[in-house]
């Protein structure tokens, strides 16, 4: 696919991982691939168009803002037009490949900087405003002369998310939306994923302060990771760019998911959305998390045409880097003239049978082919756990933890380790493999379970979770669980990792401290993914208390872990006994199906 490389490189990439294969060489991160350019302010009022004309209109919110859009008309053809809208956050000229794509097919493409970015008025407040101004946007548009009353809504990342947002607000001309590779929840899928704060998010938001165009938006010096120890978390951002930045400060203050949160929560509101919607993920996303939330609450709405796309691909919609791996011509998609074919269909009563291809399109990795549903996870899906057993050793590499296909019999009923706020585990997620070998066989605070060469193929495709059974001496404690498989040539191939802290096991609202020592179940949540794992392969599972510096350590007080400074150390205790069966359960089918 050649329309990709600029047409999809525009999308935010939160820095906390680099999604790829097993390829030991990556780089520790990527934060944008383009940035966006900061327009001049447009005229207040639009003026006649020619076909093929492109020019920029300040559109009215409800309140009185302004937002900048740019409009690319058709280079052929006579009014009235269907629209498509792209509401975005990184910079309209960023967004110019799927105006030139759309306009040369018969649409008004209106690309709109999102509230207080780049030329648009008002405040940025990320997540606030998206709902209604979304709504406002789609229905000033269809009621232009050049339109014919349809909209629909096309973007990534955050410009995924605006159109969720949209969607719930439920605009009268709303026709279809796409988002692609979008965010869910804000708090689980960006700031808090379940409960632990992202210190990258300090990335993220400087990101956006230079986009906003704000004099106070600065470049992160070169060496701002190795300042992410500094406690409290709250002082981080001064302590990184030398000056205070008030959402940073106002998102930890909120650490629960509280009203603060619930107001940019769209989720459940997507359970009564019933206009059609075209998902597009990726199994090596690291924010896949939200496309597969955004599925499973729109699927509540009884949608019958609700088209699900996930490939093996990264959160910018390439394949991951390495060359490592195969997967074959089927792997590249070209994605616009799908879309295409969407829209026409829906904003120009087309057909062209996209509406009777199968809605749901899922690759598996190995076989490199094309599985097609009509819902998901996939019929015949089926959870098969993996328990975890040791000797009662199962700290690093060099350790007997095991996973096998039923729970341990006999012998010691845990795993322990220590963890040290002072010294927290590293994570060992993509944008570690540089020092993954060395880490998880040099560290006792990493606990290690590995199958058995496997003797026969394991065709995973659908969710994935670990369920734990642990105690702490702590009153509060993190958990972190990954799990990847090991090939034949013993490359690390990371698929999945959960995060928990302890206190928010039973809901995200309600914190519960610990009682030291005691056995509590968790449930974490591992993501999704499509793989066929060989015959000889292996399946590893790590867990540890902390992914430093990906999120911020729990300090393990009961305290606030991102405004205190003082921490204790805390003795962790993984069970996997018969009355304790500590477990990975991943969803598989059976066989493969017919083609």
């Amino acid at each position: 696919m050649h329309e990709r490389t600029t047409i999809h490189c525009h999308l935010l990439i939160w820095p906390a991982v680099l999604a790829a294969t097993g390829a030991r060489k990556l780089a520790a991160l990527s934060v944008l691939c383009c940035v966006g350019v900061t327009l001049a302010a447009a005229p207040p009022t639009i003026c006649a168009q020619s076909s093929g004309e492109a020019q920029t209109v300040m559109i009215p919110m409800r309140d009185g803002v302004e937002l900048s859009t740019a409009l690319q008309f058709p280079e052929s053809g006579r009014a009235p037009f269907p629209v498509v809208l792209l509401r975005t956050a990184y910079g309209k000229r960023s967004q110019r490949g799927y105006g030139r794509f759309f306009s040369q097919h018969g649409y008004v493409v209106a690309i709109q900087d999102v509230r207080g970015t780049n030329a648009s008025q008002g405040e940025f407040q990320i997540w606030q405003h998206e709902k209604e101004d979304g709504y406002d946007t789609v229905e000033w548009l269809a009621a232009q002369e050049w339109s014919n009353g349809k909209v629909g809504m096309i973007g990534g990342s955050y410009g995924g998310w605006v159109q969720l947002a949209a969607a719930a607000a439920k605009p009268p001309h709303l026709v279809t939306i796409v988002p692609r590779v979008p965010m869910g929840d804000p708090f689980f899928n960006h700031v808090y994923p379940y409960g632990m704060f992202a210190l990258t998010h300090l990335q993220a938001l400087s990101i956006f302060q230079r986009m906003a165009g704000r004099p106070s938006g600065r470049e992160l010096p070169n060496d701002w990771r190795d300042r992410l120890s500094h406690l409290p978390v709250v002082d981080l951002y001064r302590e990184v760019l030398g000056e205070e930045n008030d959402v940073w400060r106002e998102h930890l203050r909120h650490a629960e998911s509280d009203s603060y949160w619930e107001q940019s929560n769209v989720l459940r509101e997507l359970e009564t959305v019933s206009i059609p919607v075209f998902l597009q993920g990726g199994w090596f996303d690291f924010g896949g998390i939200g496309t597969k939330e955004a599925y499973l609450h729109l699927q509540e709405s009884g949608n019958r045409y609700l088209k699900l796309l996930i490939g093996p691909w990264m959160h910018s919609g390439r394949l991951p880097p390495g060359d490592e791996y195969d997967w074959g011509t089927n792997a590249e998609v070209d994605f616009m003239p799908l879309f295409l074919r969407w829209f026409d269909a829906w904003l120009k009563g087309v057909d062209d049978g996209i509406l009777e291809e199968s809605m749901v399109s899922l690759f598996a990795t190995g076989p490199n082919r094309w599985l097609e549903a009509g819902s998901y996870p996939l019929p015949g899906t089926s959870q098969l756990a993996l328990y975890l057993t040791s000797a009662g050793r199962a700290n690093t590499t060099l350790g007997n933890g095991g996973l096998q296909f039923q729970e341990q019999a006999d012998g010691p009923e845990y795993d322990s380790y220590v963890y040290d706020p002072a010294d927290p585990t590293p994570s060992l997620w993509f944008d570690a493999l540089e020092t993954y070998d060395t880490t998880v066989r040099s560290r006792d605070d990493i606990l290690v379970y590995e199958t058995d060469p496997l003797t026969d193929s394991l065709l995973v495709m659908g969710p994935i979770s670990a369920r734990l059974h642990a105690s702490s001496s702590a009153k509060d404690t993190d958990w972190v669980v990954y799990w990847r498989v090991i090939d034949d040539q013993d490359n690390p191939v990371p698929m999945g990792r959960g995060t928990l802290r302890a206190r928010y096991r039973n809901s995200p609202a309600r914190p519960e401290l610990l009682t030291e020592h005691q056995i509590y179940e968790y449930t974490l949540d591992l993501w999704h993914m499509g793989m066929l794992i060989e015959p000889g392969w292996r399946i590893r599972v790590e867990i540890a208390s902390s992914c430093f510096p990906a999120f911020s350590r729990n300090l393990n007080t009961g305290g606030s872990n991102e405004w205190d400074t003082e921490y204790v150390t805390a003795q962790q205790r993984i069970f996997h006994s018969q009355r304790y069966p500590s477990h990975l359960v991943l969803s598989v089918i059976d066989s493969m199906p017919p083609r």
